[in-house]
């Protein structure tokens, strides 16, 4: 605590850095001493980076990531980027403990992320949550990864509301598929959910502009594991806009995919007989839509 809070002492690194490595000392000593460590050297990325990675190769032992994670809170973001942080991102190894490790991805990550980072910070958790031990473990009930899964649904949350409106269509709609798991749309971070369905209703046109491009993705992959309905998901049950079918059909009259156009059909039958949530659909489109479309889709 003397070293950590008093003037800095550079002839002591090499033996704090001793202590780091040496396993047989208490868990909390050798926490303490990498924070030292990190004030001796001046917090050096390059080698602060280093004994991160060593502690990822499991060359130097970090039993419950307490030294990774009083690592992390001394270095982000001042000395590493949102990347550099993200790269010891894993399920905790002492999940039961609510350390320094944990509370530093569950609490104090996403506030301490600076707005230029979260576009990159969003884009490597898209990839970081779709790893197969992630997406396997998310659907247990006792979930050791669940963290990862709030984190990345926070860094939604924030990166929506704060970049969101400057953010291209593609961007925000790989994102968005941040909240599915291999079984489909994942039932925790409801409150997340929740804010998310609410930018969407509140930004209808891009909305309209990120379906319209995921229509495009699903399209041009066809592959069996998203169906028109899975893609409909990524909406996070907003709002959809009043004029959302009569939009869709207009879009629909483009596609070549036999299944997604008899969905949007569908959908908008249902809407335009139940008068459902206000939508302007008609009948009497339908009708006009199907006279007109006739010639390319016969058994609409």
């Amino acid at each position: 605590d003397a070293i950590l809070h008093g003037d800095v002492l550079p002839e002591l690194a090499s033996d704090l850095y001793s202590i780091v490595l040496d396993s047989t000392h208490h868990s909390g000593t050798r926490k303490q001493s990498a924070a030292a460590w990190l004030k001796c050297i001046g917090f050096a990325r390059a080698k602060a980076l280093a004994l991160l990675a060593d502690i990822r190769a499991g060359e130097i032992l970090d039993d419950d990531d307490e030294i990774c994670g009083k690592l992390l809170t001394e270095l982000y973001p001042k000395s590493i980027s949102a990347k550099e942080a993200l790269a010891n991102l894993h399920a905790e190894k002492a999940p039961s403990l609510i350390g320094r490790y944990h509370m530093f991805w569950a609490v104090e990550f996403v506030s301490r992320t600076p707005t230029e980072e979260l576009a990159i910070a969003l884009d490597i958790m898209s990839e970081i949550i779709f790893r197969p031990e992630v997406q396997t473990d998310l659907d247990e009930a006792y979930s050791k990864t669940e963290t990862i899964s709030t984190i990345a649904m926070q860094l939604l949350v924030k990166g929506l509301s704060t970049i969101g409106d400057v953010s291209a269509d593609e961007q925000i709609y790989r994102w968005l598929w941040i909240g599915r798991t291999e079984h489909g749309f994942s039932q925790r971070n409801r409150k997340e959910h929740s804010l998310i369905s609410e930018w969407l209703t509140q930004h209808p046109n891009r909305m309209k502009s990120i379906y319209e491009y995921a229509i495009n993705d699903y399209i041009t992959r066809n592959t069996i594991s998203r169906r028109p309905w899975e893609v409909e998901n990524v909406l996070y049950s907003a709002q959809r806009p009043s004029d959302w079918f009569n939009w869709l059909l207009d879009k629909a009259q483009c596609w070549t995919d036999e299944e997604l156009v008899k969905h949007c059909l569908m959908r908008a039958t249902s809407c335009a007989i139940n008068r459902a949530n206000d939508f302007t659909i008609t009948l009497a489109d339908l009708e006009n839509w199907v006279i007109s479309n006739r010639r390319r889709w016969p058994e609409s």
